[in-house]
């Protein structure tokens, strides 16, 4: 019935009926058959959540809704009063009341609903508060409200619930300046905008609505990362960074095992470095960052560029010279190879067009860089970091892959040989995750790394580089969160088990938060994967629904809420990140604490399954450019909706062929699979018509 918001609490159905109450504790009464009215709300929130931040001094006393006698009372006798006026189901779903303090007046954005017919709960009975001329009453509430008919879904009569239509939609503004009594009231009610039936989702627009604007959603629910004051840059916050700190954590084990060791090097690049490496530079040029001086100095107010560097520096965008100097300087005989290192580093890109953890002007990733005696050797070092990445994908990410060698219109500047992992998220384009690299001897000829060979011979080194980047965030998000946030894979997820303690009165806080402390205790001493689960006591002093949505839009794999009554019994309420918020399993404490490994596990299986069965779904045979241009083309042109998919077709068209289809379809090739199905044998090209070994990925891209 209630919840709190800091010290103030609102009630889920009048919403703004009072503005302030004392505590909940407080308000120990019974609601009689006839006045029972349950409340289909999305996500358990209430209504005015904003509510809080429009009243200047947060002491207006209780007030009742419009129809009553406006006299101070306390929340008792307003809820006793209130309660028998029905409210529309999802009348009370989250932002319903939504208001802006503009030029001292108010403005709501959204409006009540108030139902026209309300039917009882099961077989109970219900009086009719609507043969009082209570239909008379909402149109004086609310003037101007476009209210329409939909099905009421919880109500077990299988009747309707329907609203009084009334006249179009109008702007209403309220001074100020007494705000008071009813004036005050109605202002709080009066709507601006067409109304609507609430979403039932946390995320708004969904998926299906507007897919960007989704994903910075549920970015921002998540509580991932914000955009920073450098323009293109963004704050990772704790939560964000933690997700990166795991994958960090993990992938740097899997390097160390395969005999890497990690070092670090130098942010700024002499340009003369870049300059020995024209063709690697040229596909860096247009991002670069470039420091130019190397002090600040007060002019006219203002603090100004001075003492020029005789060597402008580049903020490196990739370390592969730098790197190269070093390794020039490090390897002088074969008994010196392999040289096998990897950075944990910040890069700069200028990106143009910045979204956060897919493309920002800074972001955080591996690098690795290795140095081999022979061709051979540096190709299996690429082959053998191309699988790490496909398997942490797929095993830790839980995002199937497909894996695979790039054209030569997309290959890494300046390499041989570009070898990507591909992810499918759920607006069915690619997302590039992974890339390792032959180099060849380019990069060695133009840093000078030589060395004595077996036969006292002089040979440039074999070199390759490889690696990932907080992109990978960006792709699990995409691939596995759902309109209500982010959906985190166990493996990864900065916490496997959340624990809420339900606290309604005081007198419980002692029990419950102790039984919660053992709880942690018990589960931190399972293992997942060989690591103890981690586990969080969410203690803030806020109410449960509160929390639990903050943990379902985080995406934590696993809660688990302790009240009174689960004290009692012994038992926990248990929930899955991977299955509906409602779905809810009360569980024996000792059968939850056992279990708790087997279901991170489950999550992790389904995430996968449901992550591949998707991908399967849209990976389709395309056999003409007709088929082809009908696969990449919207039907809906000016707000494209959610298409296309990986199409494979048989290819021999050249670097030319692959740019004028990008700039027609805005897809490109992803890959040639390293799955013999997938490239499947010879056939024909579906553009130009020649003969084709086998078939590749054509696919729109992140």
């Amino acid at each position: 019935m209630f919840r709190p918001r800091g010290k103030r609490l609102v009630h889920p159905e009048t919403g703004s009926g009072f503005f302030s109450a004392q505590k909940a504790q407080a308000l120990d009464f019974e609601l009689p058959t006839d006045q029972f009215v349950e409340i289909l709300m999305r996500h358990d929130d209430i209504a005015t959540i904003h509510l809080g931040a429009l009243v200047e001094d947060g002491e207006f006393p209780a007030q009742p809704l419009v129809g009553l006698e406006f006299k101070k009372g306390d929340l008792a006798f307003v809820i006793g009063l209130v309660i028998k006026i029905p409210i529309l189901p999802d009348a009370a779903a989250c932002d319903t009341f939504d208001f802006g303090d503009l030029d001292n007046r108010i403005r709501s954005r959204r409006s009540p609903e108030v139902a026209d017919e309300v039917v009882c709960w099961g077989k109970e009975e219900m009086t009719d508060f609507h043969k009082g001329g209570y239909a008379e009453r909402v149109r004086l509430a609310i003037p101007g409200g476009t209210l329409t008919s939909f099905p009421s879904p919880f109500l077990h009569t299988g009747r309707h619930t329907t609203i009084t239509e009334q006249e179009p939609t109008r702007q209403h503004q309220i001074p100020l300046a007494n705000p008071s009594g009813p004036d005050r009231v109605r202002a709080f009610l009066e709507p601006t905008f067409p109304m609507a039936k609430a979403p039932q989702n946390a995320i708004s627009p969904t998926r299906e609505e507007n897919f960007p604007e989704w994903y910075q959603q549920v970015v921002r629910a998540a509580d991932l990362a914000e955009n920073s004051e450098v323009r293109g840059c963004m704050v990772i916050k704790p939560w964000g960074y933690g997700l990166w700190e795991q994958i960090q954590r993990q992938l740097d084990a899997w390097f160390k095992a395969t005999g890497h060791k990690n070092a670090y090097f130098p942010l700024l690049i002499p340009v003369s470095y870049l300059e020995k490496e024209a063709t690697h530079v040229e596909g860096f040029a247009t991002e670069c960052a470039v420091v130019t001086h190397h002090r600040l100095e007060l002019k006219d107010g203002k603090m100004v560029p001075s003492g020029e560097l005789t060597e402008p520096y580049v903020i490196r965008p990739t370390s592969e010279t730098i790197i190269g100097a070093a390794f020039a300087r490090w390897v002088q005989s074969y008994r010196d190879l392999p040289l096998l290192i990897n950075q944990w580093a910040n890069v700069m890109r200028w990106e143009m067009r910045p979204r956060l953890f897919l493309r920002t002007a800074e972001f955080l990733w591996q690098e690795g860089h290795t140095a081999h005696e022979t061709a051979e050797e540096a190709m299996e070092e690429t082959k053998k970091m191309h699988g790490v990445y496909e398997r942490f994908l797929t095993d830790h990410l839980a995002v199937p892959v497909i894996a695979g060698e790039k054209t030569e219109a997309e290959r890494f500047p300046g390499a041989l040989n570009t070898f990507t992992v591909e992810a499918m998220v759920q607006d069915r384009k690619a997302i590039q995750a992974g890339t390792s690299h032959f180099l060849g001897q380019n990069f060695s000829k133009a840093a000078g790394i030589e060395f004595e060979g077996r036969e006292s011979k002089r040979e440039f080194a074999w070199t390759t580089s490889w690696g990932v980047s907080t992109r990978l965030i960006g792709t699990l998000l995409m691939a596995h969160s759902d309109d209500d946030g982010l959906i985190l894979p166990p493996r990864v997820a900065p916490t496997h088990v959340v624990i809420l303690p339900v606290m309604p009165k005081p007198e419980h806080e002692g029990p419950i938060l102790e039984a919660c402390a053992k709880l942690a205790s018990d589960l931190a001493a399972q293992s997942f994967h060989g690591e103890s689960i981690r586990v969080e006591v969410d203690r803030r002093d806020l109410g449960g629904g509160v929390k639990n949505w903050e943990w379902i839009k985080k995406g934590v794999p696993v809660r688990i809420e302790i009240g009174p009554r689960d004290l009692e019994n012994g038992s926990v309420a248990l929930a899955r990140r991977d299955r509906s918020p409602k779905d809810k399993q009360f569980l024996p404490m000792s059968e939850a604490v056992s279990g708790i490994p087997g279901i991170l596990q489950e999550i992790q299986e389904s995430l996968l399954a449901r992550a591949r069965a998707f991908r399967d779904e849209h990976l389709v045979e395309v056999g003409t450019m007709e088929e082809f241009r009908k696969f990449f083309t919207p039907v809906n042109q000016a707000q494209p909706e959610i298409h296309g998919g990986f199409a494979l077709v048989h290819w021999a068209g050249s670097s030319e062929d692959e740019e004028a289809l990008k700039q027609e379809l805005r897809v490109t090739v992803r890959c040639i699979p390293n799955d013999a199905a997938l490239r499947g044998g010879p056939g024909v090209c579906i553009l130009t018509g020649k003969p084709a070994e086998g078939r590749v990925i054509f696919a729109k891209s992140y």
